[in-house]
């Protein structure tokens, strides 16, 4: 298993230098505090961090460093790893200061990293990364129908349906967008089951469930893209 074990942001929106040591082995890690101290902020930095959103950068660089210049603007985001099976550590930052790449590279941010104190190449820390599995999933003002679209998207949930055009007649498309909806909801349903114990741990009478709206033209956009 691959755990985390440290984090370092540097100046991510509201965020100028945190550093969060993770020293505890637990499958379960909540971050409390006041409203407005950046919680939203962390979270959205591993999502980042992690490619599950894209940079923008009147947005996540801070408002005061945009106003300065020069260098020390830009985010960095440092994370540290332990792999338990063989004691691994790795440690891998990314520099969002686009400016430092080499002329014509399209990439956003600049990635390197060690493994047991020893450097690591550029390929050699995205090969590492693509081993975990990270899913963000934003909690505030929200709909459901997009977080549904969003799971979909994000290949969170792996729906096939084969290459059809859904071609034919109303019919037809009506019992496969029938279909769709109800495996949808068997998906969704297994979904509750895996994560509703973790709300538990918190309150008793905490908990999660996904609802697909009967309305299944809704998701017809995940079903085919053929479909206008």
């Amino acid at each position: 298993m691959i755990r985390i074990t440290r984090i370092q942001i540097k100046r991510y929106r509201s965020i100028n230098d945190i550093t969060l040591n993770i020293s505890e082995i637990n499958n379960l890690i909540s971050i409390c505090g006041q409203n407005n101290v950046g919680k939203t902020n962390v979270l959205r930095s591993l999502a980042l961090y992690f490619d599950k959103l894209n940079f923008n950068q009147r947005e996540d660089v801070p408002e005061y460093k945009q106003m300065t210049g020069g260098g020390s603007v830009y985010p960095i985001i440092t994370i540290d790893f332990i792999e338990d099976s063989l004691n691994d550590k790795y440690s891998i930052s990314k520099d969002f200061d686009f400016r430092k790449n080499e002329e014509g590279s399209d990439d956003i941010y600049i990635i390197d990293g060690t493994k047991n104190s020893k450097k690591l190449k550029k390929d050699e820390c995205e090969r590492f990364l693509k081993n975990i599995n990270v899913f963000f999933l934003p909690s505030i003002n929200i709909s459901f129908t997009d977080t549904i679209r969003y799971l979909i998207d994000d290949e969170f949930l792996d729906i096939e349906f084969g290459n059809s055009r859904m071609k034919g007649k109303k019919g037809e498309v009506k019992i496969a967008l029938d279909k769709a909806r109800t495996t949808l909801q068997d998906i969704l349903d297994d979904l509750t089951i895996s994560i509703d114990p973790n709300f538990k741990e918190f309150h008793d009478s905490w908990g999660i469930k996904f609802l697909v709206p009967n309305n299944i033209n809704r998701f017809r956009e995940i079903i085919n893209n053929e479909i206008e």
